[in-house]
């Protein structure tokens, strides 16, 4: 098994030497099915027909079917996690390229999971491209933040593996994402990343399409002249590159250069070549956006019935891949084209169509997600912010040490010179003293910046934990749980209306009585999701009615209340309530004990709650070191707020935690 596995990483390495994966080589299709012909073993065949795949031409997309069906067959009966992942990444990104995306989302989805089960830098790698061709569908559907999510994992990985041409990808549609959310500073910061890895990449395509990107970057915020040098010299890269996709994005973007400084004839040429670019490369997306460009130009040009067919048949085919982000441009155009011809009833229909589609772009959950994605950004910002203080401070302790190296040269001259020497020593002390304090007050800063982003990050991290917890909670209380009642309803209205026999009645009252159990089940996992009573009536009254509801005949779990009675934060609310769950699960699963108290104290300023169970306790320096998730997340959510956490045991004598929180 071993030496199949050293064989498979073997062939991946000589196709990267080789860059046969590469988007630029699509010649080698040929040369692929020999070489596939004469291999004897399946697992390289798998790696070598993935390969064939992505080389073929949009009109070999039956071949193409055949061959992933014929893989993914094959890859079940191998005991390798990484052969069926290939297999399903290259589906993956087949069907995106077909703009079949629902296919295309599921094969990618159990390309991470078999990814995921690896460990070591190939897998890590191919759970990085799995994650670009996801964010590429959603970019292209217009949820830009679940997009934008997923690209920041991938270049977390792709920066750690070193690994220049995917972290050119990725960097490249995360400045894509935020030239579209008009964004243009930080798109700036990620034009220029791209532009300073340029000198460690080694192929053509990526060179190219890093100079198309800044060339991007600089016509959104007006410097033509200057983004037309970056294009020139990506025009000079193209030939040698030879992928039709890149030329695809060199066309489209020198058209839309041209179109912003109204050369719309010239503009539509260039679009023209950009839709054909994409029909040889057989990216529909592509060739929709394409021909809608062409249908603006002419609308430009005030040849209205050429853009109204050009139009129209764009956006037959953005209704049929469901993009709400070309859906949305195409209407607009729309609007305007048929305002112009006085059309004015279809006119507004278009731009009642283009205001839904905008709002399907950009909808509340969009901008919810958007929050979190720009919380995790300003916590990247503060990591660079931390490396650029650490450089500074490193320059610093360099100074020091030549000004320690000139006070030794010159150790011999102040001999000579006592008051001078004396006067440049003292000078000396004062400068290095004060050095010192500046390096100590960087080193806090550091420390406080680091403190914050931890802290940013965590609350992202248990907000959209809480948010995912109440929509599950929203959706089965609603959802499922109206439709139950409405089916039990259903049955008792046909059980007066239908001549049934005793053994059928018992029948039927039997599965009413499993429906209410249903139903009161179903009840109780949407309270443990997110109880309503929480909100309504506040901690006191949520946490009695937990205690009371999780004893047993064998277990007695009591609650006490003492102090003030008092409406917190919600956000603390739901974390002391997660905390106390937490901790009596943890109880009435490893402690073996016969009574649980759970006691809460709230003052003015303090609350404070206690678990105490009296059961068999357990070893405080293994539950230290243990990796198990209840501790982590209890101790995670006291810390998001602040608080403090004390555990103890001892053997036999039970088990007591301690979590307080100043208000």
């Amino acid at each position: 098994m071993k030496i199949k596995k050293q064989a498979i990483f073997i062939v991946l390495s000589i196709f990267t030497v080789l860059n046969i994966s590469s988007p630029a080589q699509v010649h080698t299709t040929d040369s692929l099915k020999k070489i596939i012909a004469a291999v004897q073993d399946d697992s390289i065949k798998i790696i070598l027909r993935n390969k064939l795949i992505l080389g073929l031409t949009p009109a070999d997309s039956i071949e193409a079917q055949q061959l992933l069906k014929q893989n993914i067959i094959v890859s079940e009966q191998k005991m390798s996690s990484y052969l069926r992942g290939d297999c399903f990444l290259t589906a993956g990104i087949f069907y995106n390229k077909q703009a079949e995306y629902e296919l295309a989302m599921n094969n990618l989805t159990n390309a991470m999971d078999q990814f995921s089960k690896g460990k070591n830098k190939e897998w890590s790698k191919a759970c990085a491209r799995t994650q670009i061709v996801l964010g590429s569908i959603y970019h292209q559907q217009g949820d830009f933040a679940t997009a934008l999510g997923m690209y920041l994992q991938a270049e977390e990985i792709t920066t750690r593996n070193s690994e220049y041409p995917d972290l050119r990808d990725v960097i490249s549609k995360i400045g894509d994402c935020y030239l579209k959310l008009n964004q243009f500073d930080t798109a700036g910061i990620y034009a220029r990343k791209n532009l300073e890895i340029v000198g460690k990449l080694t192929n053509p395509y990526d060179i190219a399409a890093v100079y198309i990107d800044y060339g991007n970057w600089l016509n959104e915020t007006n410097k033509y002249e200057e983004g037309l040098k970056y294009y020139d010299k990506a025009g000079k890269l193209l030939q040698r590159a030879n992928n039709q996709g890149l030329y695809h994005t060199y066309y489209y973007n020198y058209g839309f250069l041209l179109s912003r400084k109204g050369k719309y004839q010239e503009s539509l040429g260039y679009y023209e070549k950009a839709y054909n670019s994409a029909l040889n490369s057989g990216v529909l997306f592509d060739q929709i956006d394409a021909r809608y460009k062409m249908g603006l130009m002419n609308y430009y040009l005030k040849n209205y019935r050429v853009s109204s067919i050009i139009l129209n048949d764009a956006l037959t085919k953005a209704n049929e891949i469901k993009s709400a982000l070309l859906q949305r441009n195409i209407y607009d155009a729309l609007s305007c084209l048929e305002s112009d011809r006085h059309n004015y009833h279809q006119a507004f229909d278009f731009l009642n169509k283009y205001i839904d589609a905008a709002d399907a772009v950009s909808s509340d959950e969009a901008r919810k997600q958007m929050n979190f994605v720009n919380a995790k950004y300003k916590a990247r910002e503060r990591s660079f912010k931390i490396e650029k203080l650490e450089t500074e401070q490193k320059i610093q302790n360099a100074t020091i040490e030549r000004r320690n190296a000139t006070v030794l040269a010159l150790s011999d001259i102040l001999l000579i010179s006592m008051i001078a020497g004396f006067t440049i020593y003292r000078n000396y002390k004062i400068t290095r003293e004060i050095s010192k304090q500046k390096a100590m007050i960087q080193e806090q800063r550091i420390h406080e910046l680091e403190q914050e982003r931890q802290i940013i990050a965590l609350n992202s991290t248990l907000q959209g934990e809480e948010t995912e917890r109440s929509r599950l909670a929203r959706d089965l209380h609603d959802g499922l749980g109206g439709l139950l009642s409405g089916l039990k309803l259903t049955l008792m209205n046909m059980k007066g209306n239908a001549i049934i026999t005793q053994e059928g009645l018992d029948l039927y009252d039997h599965a009413l009585g499993l429906l209410d159990t249903s139903i009161k089940e179903l009840r109780h996992v949407a309270h443990n999701l997110m109880p309503e009573t929480l909100f309504r009536y506040g901690l006191h009254q949520t946490l009695s009615d937990f205690c009371d509801g999780v004893g047993n005949s064998g277990l007695k779990v009591k609650f006490a209340f003492y102090g003030i009675e008092k409406r917190y934060d919600e956000k603390l609310e739901i974390a002391s309530y997660r905390i106390v769950q937490e901790l009596v699960n943890n109880a009435m699963k490893h402690s073996d004990a016969s009574e649980i108290t759970v006691q809460v104290v709230s003052e003015e300023k303090r609350l404070s709650i206690t678990v105490q169970d009296n059961g068999k306790g357990m070893d405080m320096k293994a539950a230290g070191q243990s990796s198990g998730k209840g501790l982590a997340n209890i101790r995670s959510r006291v810390a998001s707020f602040g608080g403090h956490f004390d555990l103890s045991s001892e053997h036999g004598k039970g088990t007591e935690a301690i979590v307080e929180f100043k208000t």
